[in-house]
C-alpha cells in the first residue's frame, strides 16, 4: 500500500527509525509548573505581606485623603455599583472605586481603614506576580524576573506615601501595563486576561495613553491584538470622560520651569534609589554632593546604550519605553500640579529646606532600576568579564532596594487613625447628633482641604451599611 512507505524494513536501523519518530509530548515538569504557577502565586503573597509590613502601623489604619473622602465618600452617596463609572478630577478610577464598594459592602465601619489598605496591598502583590510572568517574553533567565518583579514592591520611596491606597494603585497599573504589552499569549485564555488586564489599568489612569505607541508596535501579533484593543477602547473612554468632566487645576502657583523640573528628576527618582528617603536626600545633596547621583545616570545610561546596541527587540523595546516613561511621568506630574516647593532649582542653593519625596517619582525610579537589570541580565549571559560584572549590577540592584526596606517616613505618620475616629463620632453620636464627619487626612492649604468622610448616626452606630 502506499501507505506503506513510513514502514521500516528489517534491514533499517532502529537509530534511523528513532530518528523519524515525532517525539512524544509528556507531562510538565515539577520545575516547569513551579514556574508558571507556585512562583507567581508566592510572589504574591510574598509581595502583598512585604507592602503590608513597610508601612507603620498608624499608616495602615488611615484612611488616606481621597481614599475616604471621594471614593469611600461617593460609594455611600451613589451606593454599591452604580458609581464605578463616577468620573473625579478628568478621568475614572476604576480599581480604586471597586475596593470602595467591596469596602463599604461588607467590612464593618470602623475597618474601612484597614481593609482598604490590605486591598491595596494585594493589588501590589497580584502585580507583583504579574510583571514576573510577563517579564518572560522580555528577560528569559528566572534571576532577573524574579529581580524586576521585586522592584513592584521594593522601589525605594513607596511606601511614603504610594503604598497602602488606593488612590495610588494607579501607579502601579502605569508599571505593570508595558510588562503586559510585552507579552506573549499562548493562547486564547492568556490572551483574554491580558486584554481585561489591560483594559482595568487604562479604566483606573487615563496616562495609559502613553503606551499606545508600544500598543501599534506589539499589533503584527495576533494573539496580542485584544490587548492592543483594549488600551484603545479604554484610553477612548476616559477620552469622552475627561471631555464630559474636564480636570480641575490643581497646584499653586506657575509652573516650575525646566530647570526645576529637571532638577527635581535628578533629586526624586534618581537619588531616591540612593538615599531612600527625603532626608536622605538632602543629607546625600548637601554633605557628599552630586557625584553619587551622576553615578548613578552613567550606570543606567551604560545598561541602556549597551542594549540598545546590543540587546534583542524585546530588551530594546522595554528599555526605549522605560527611557521615554521616566521623565514623562515626572515632568507631566510636576507640569499639572506646580507648587512653590518644586521649585528645586530656586531651592537648591538654600539647602533644600522642607524637602519631601513625591508619589510622582516611584514609576520614573522603578523604570530606570528596570534599565540596570535588563542590561545586567543581558551581560550575565555573556562570557568573560561581561558575565561578572552583570552579575555585581544585579546584587547592587537588589542591595538598594533592600537597603532603604525599613523606613520611618510616610506621609500618614500622623494619622489621622481611622478606628480612633470612628469611636470618637460614636461618641458624638449618642450625644444626640444626627450625623457624624470623620477626618481622613490632615488640615492643609493644598489641596483644599477638609478631607472627611460624613455618615449618618443611624449607620455609624449600626456598624455596617446595608446597602
Amino acid at each position: 500500500m502506499n501507505g506503506s512507505s513510513s514502514a521500516p524494513s528489517e534491514s533499517e536501523p532502529v537509530s534511523a527509525v528513532a530518528s523519524r519518530t515525532p517525539p512524544v509530548r509528556g507531562r510538565p515538569t515539577l520545575r516547569a509548573i513551579a514556574a508558571r504557577l507556585v512562583v507567581p502565586l508566592l510572589l504574591a503573597v510574598v509581595g502583598a505581606a512585604v507592602s503590608w509590613r513597610r508601612l507603620p502601623a498608624v499608616a495602615r489604619d488611615t484612611l488616606w485623603a481621597e481614599d475616604g473622602r471621594v471614593f469611600i465618600g461617593d460609594r455611600l452617596d451613589d451606593g454599591p455599583v452604580v458609581g464605578l463609572f463616577r468620573v473625579y478630577q478628568g478621568y475614572l478610577h476604576l480599581v480604586p472605586r471597586v475596593i470602595a464598594d467591596l469596602v463599604v459592602s461588607t467590612v464593618p465601619v470602623e475597618s474601612w481603614a484597614l481593609a482598604t489598605t490590605a486591598a491595596s496591598c494585594l493589588v501590589v502583590g497580584a502585580v507583583t506576580a504579574l510583571v514576573f510572568v510577563c517579564t518572560r517574553s522580555v528577560v528569559p533567565a528566572t534571576t532577573p524576573r524574579l529581580l524586576i518583579a521585586s522592584i513592584t514592591v521594593l522601589v525605594p520611596g513607596a511606601s511614603i506615601e504610594v503604598l497602602g491606597t488606593t488612590a495610588n494603585l494607579h501607579w502601579y497599573l502605569l508599571w505593570a501595563t508595558p510588562w503586559v504589552l510585552l507579552s506573549r499569549p499562548g493562547g486564547r485564555l492568556a490572551a483574554s486576561a491580558a486584554a481585561g488586564v489591560v483594559a482595568v489599568a487604562g479604566l483606573t489612569e487615563i496616562q495609559s495613553a502613553l503606551y499606545l505607541p508600544l500598543a501599534l508596535l506589539v499589533w503584527r501579533h495576533r494573539p496580542s491584538r485584544p490587548m492592543v484593543l483594549a488600551l484603545g477602547a479604554s484610553v477612548a473612554v476616559q477620552l469622552i470622560a475627561t471631555l464630559a468632566s474636564p480636570r480641575t487645576p490643581v497646584g499653586a502657583g506657575d509652573p516650575v520651569g525646566p530647570a526645576s523640573t529637571a532638577l527635581g528628576f535628578l533629586l526624586g527618582p534618581v537619588a531616591t534609589l540612593i538615599a531612600g528617603d527625603s532626608d536622605g536626600v538632602a543629607r546625600l545633596v548637601s554633605s557628599t554632593g552630586w557625584w553619587p547621583v551622576v553615578a548613578l545616570l552613567v550606570v543606567v545610561s551604560a545598561c541602556a546604550a549597551g542594549i540598545v546596541l546590543r540587546g534583542d527587540r524585546g530588551e530594546r523595546t522595554i528599555v526605549v519605553v522605560a527611557l521615554v516613561a521616566a521623565p514623562v511621568l515626572w515632568s507631566a506630574a510636576i507640569t499639572l500640579n506646580p507648587d512653590p516647593t518644586y521649585r528645586y532649582a530656586e531651592l537648591i542653593g538654600r539647602g533644600l529646606p522642607e524637602f519631601v519625596l513625591l508619589r510622582y517619582g516611584v514609576v520614573p525610579s522603578m523604570f530606570l532600576l528596570t534599565i540596570v537589570v535588563v542590561g545586567a541580565a543581558r551581560l550575565w549571559r555573556s562570557t568573560g568579564w561581561r558575565r561578572p560584572v552583570g552579575a555585581v549590577l544585579m546584587v547592587a540592584t537588589a542591595a538598594l532596594q533592600l537597603a532603604h526596606l525599613p523606613t520611618d517616613e510616610t506621609r500618614r505618620e500622623l494619622g489621622p487613625v481611622w478606628s480612633v475616629e470612628v469611636a470618637s463620632a460614636v461618641g458624638e453620636c449618642r450625644g444626640g447628633e444626627d450625623d457624624a464627619v470623620l477626618t481622613t487626612a490632615p488640615v492643609q492649604a493644598w489641596p483644599p482641604s477638609p478631607w472627611i468622610v460624613e455618615l449618618s448616626c443611624d449607620d455609624l452606630e449600626a456598624g455596617r451599611l446595608d446597602g
